[in-house]
């Protein structure tokens, strides 16, 4: 594990996390395994023609995301019943451009653990 947190806080470590479709899975998500598949596989492969260009293509809108972020220090996510604030300052945003995690598609965070506030 020691080598493993080393390498990744270098940046040398190479890896992917993904779930494997099951029958569980498809249960909690109530689809057929046959649907779960397709659900997955559909979300790890939008572009059968060119997945990999696919995924390398969208680093750029992603990270256009993350320097907008970079700096910011509050949150507020609204909507007719969710009213919450949450302080994002001094945070790192990471972009998920399926490198690391499949499916995937996600800028990564985290609150200010105690800055929570509001309603959902």
């Amino acid at each position: 594990m020691q080598t493993v947190m080393r390498r990744a806080a270098e940046g040398s470590l190479r890896w992917v996390v993904t779930l494997f479709p099951n029958e569980a899975y498809a249960r909690d998500a109530e689809m057929s395994l046959t649907e779960y598949e397709d659900f997955v596989f559909g979300a790890c492969m939008p572009d059968p023609e060119d997945p990999v260009g696919f995924w390398g293509r969208l680093f750029e809108p992603q990270q256009h995301i993350v320097d907008w972020l970079h700096g910011k220090s509050c949150v507020r996510v609204l909507s007719s019943e969710t009213d919450l604030k949450l302080s994002i300052s001094d945070r790192v945003f990471i972009n998920s451009d399926g490198r690391h995690n499949m499916p995937s598609g996600e800028i990564f965070t985290g609150p200010v653990e105690d800055s929570v506030e509001g309603s959902v």
